[in-house]
């Protein structure tokens, strides 16, 4: 594959030296580099806005400076770009904008299948201030483009959205690596099937809104914002103020649902109980959570015993090293087996039941040197599916895309990728909350993400179309945090027809 990577003739973004460095590598593909002349810029803002906005990028950038993009605002010269890619007039398979701006008819003509355009941020995005107004407006999402224009038109051929970060700068240099790390996976697969489309769920998010530059009171309300938020965190901090999960439990079917009328668990201040699964085995009704230490801040797995409305526990049945989580259960040849989230190991780990409910052996890895947690393995139409929430660029982000695999056996060595990995790209809907089985009918529980807010609530997503090549599903409930006072977060449910168990968020008092 050749790519025609369009720089402009002055300096460029970092992430193209990335760009160039990734699709080489997994797309086999032979970068060449044409500069273009700087695009126009909007005025030079006065002289308060310039003040304002060099104190908003000196207090993101000391923020950024603790994180995996710490330097996003460093810049490339062209000179050096095109060192390393010599530009030529031959013709190419792609001609491609980092920077969104459409290529010029004469440039266009000399590519085979026209450009692709990267456009980060919501439509109409002001140069400069990619991210900045999603965080302003404590929007959910930060959406993203990778557009193709042609001779005759641009239009989208892949659209997604990803989680608004806490602050400007960081949300900027988020969004573009995402979108650029999207744009070589799409020409990877581009290169091994030239008739690939990509089609992504795209049923949620509000990104119709209009955005301008900002002015000198937008600059001045975002620094007080961010320093709001920063003391109002330091203040909860010291007084030991923090998100704190429960489970509860209701014996009903959750159709309809009735989640407060549930029995929650009793708990103490230096644990909670999140990620609750629940199994009726030897005239028990058990479940299965993640205990959370705060005094270690790691998780084990244990059980509960769910007897009347009361929940006794019965102690830790997994407890390794490192964090664990998200107990998902499945049953194989007659045997019992859990599927832990386990990715403080890099592993997504099985481990099968010797003694039921308390004596857990691990069985093997399924995939090791992964980033990958929240993991569904069922059955269906002959093949073992799992579903799994994988970070792409394995910087912290397990809540933006869900991915598939499958097998013949869950206890398989080899998983094969589903052709259109990742499923979904978007924090409203792709972190796995659990599942629920109703006959032939599959149901995927998801997270929703919100800004500031881990598990703000969830969906029951019908899964309706699912093989090798296709996947669709449909939301049929959403879960709202509201059926208990004063909690501000949900994102989990599992039901084994007879009992559903699923957990809440408060902001309480802990002891550590």
């Amino acid at each position: 594959m050749k790519i025609g990577l369009v720089v402009s003739e002055h300096s460029n973004s970092k992430y193209v030296l990335e760009f160039i460095k990734d699709v080489q590598a997994s797309a086999s593909a032979e970068v060449r580099v044409i500069t273009r002349p700087a695009a126009n810029t909007s005025a030079t803002p006065g002289l308060l806005a310039q003040k304002l906005l060099k104190a908003v990028i000196n207090l993101d950038q000391r923020y950024l400076n603790s994180t995996a993009y710490r330097g996003h605002l460093n810049t490339i010269p062209a000179e050096k770009i095109t060192s390393l890619t010599a530009a030529s007039t031959e013709n190419f398979d792609f001609l491609i904008s980092l920077s969104g701006e459409s290529i010029d008819a004469s440039l266009l003509q000399r590519s085979k299948n026209g450009a692709l355009l990267v456009e980060a941020g919501v439509p109409g995005f002001i140069p400069g201030f990619v991210g900045f107004w999603e965080v302003f407006s404590k929007k959910a999402v930060t959406p993203f483009r990778i557009r193709l224009q042609t001779s005759n038109s641009i239009e989208n051929v892949l659209t997604g959205r990803l989680l608004t970060q806490s602050s400007f700068l960081l949300n900027q240099a988020y969004v573009s690596r995402k979108a650029i790390s999207y744009l070589v996976q799409y020409l990877q697969k581009q290169s091994q099937s030239p008739a690939f489309a990509w089609p992504h769920l795209q049923d949620d998010g509000d990104v119709s809104w209009n955005v301008k530059t900002p002015s000198s009171l937008d600059l001045a309300t975002y620094l007080g914002k961010r320093v709001f938020r920063t003391i109002r965190q330091k203040l909860q901090s010291l007084q030991n103020k923090d998100q704190h999960w429960n489970v509860a439990f209701i014996r009903d079917n959750w159709q309809p649902l009735k989640l407060a009328n549930g029995s929650p668990f009793k708990y103490r201040n230096d644990q909670f109980f999140a990620d609750p699964f629940v199994i009726h085995k030897n005239n028990q009704d058990i479940c299965f959570v993640e205990e959370y230490d705060f005094s270690t801040g790691l998780g084990h797995i244990s059980a509960f015993e769910l007897k009347g409305d009361s929940a006794v526990c019965l102690g830790p049945v997994i407890k390794e090293s490192f964090h664990m989580s998200f107990p998902y259960l499945f049953e194989y040849q007659g045997e019992l087996y859990m599927c832990p989230e386990t990715s403080g190991a890099k592993e997504i780990r099985i481990y099968k039941c010797t003694e039921f409910p308390l004596k857990w052996e691990l069985e093997k890895s399924l995939m090791k040197n992964v980033a990958a947690v929240d993991s569904l393995l069922f059955e269906q139409d002959g093949l073992w599916w799992m579903l799994t929430n994988m970070d792409s660029l394995q910087k912290n982000d397990n809540c933006t895309e869900l991915h598939a695999f499958y097998a013949d056996s869950p206890l398989s060595d080899s998983w094969t990728a589903h052709a259109m990995n990742p499923l979904i790209i978007n924090p409203l809907v792709a972190r796995n909350g659990g599942m629920v089985r109703e006959g032939n009918k599959i149901f995927r529980v998801s997270q929703s993400q919100e800004f500031g807010i881990y598990g703000a609530g969830s969906r029951i997503n019908e899964i309706q179309r699912l093989t090798k090549t296709d996947y669709a599903e449909k939301t049929q409930v959403k879960v709202k945090a509201d059926f208990f006072k004063d909690i501000y977060g949900t994102h989990h449910l599992h039901s084994n027809g007879s009992v559903t168990v699923y957990d809440f968020c408060k902001n309480i008092k802990v002891s550590r």
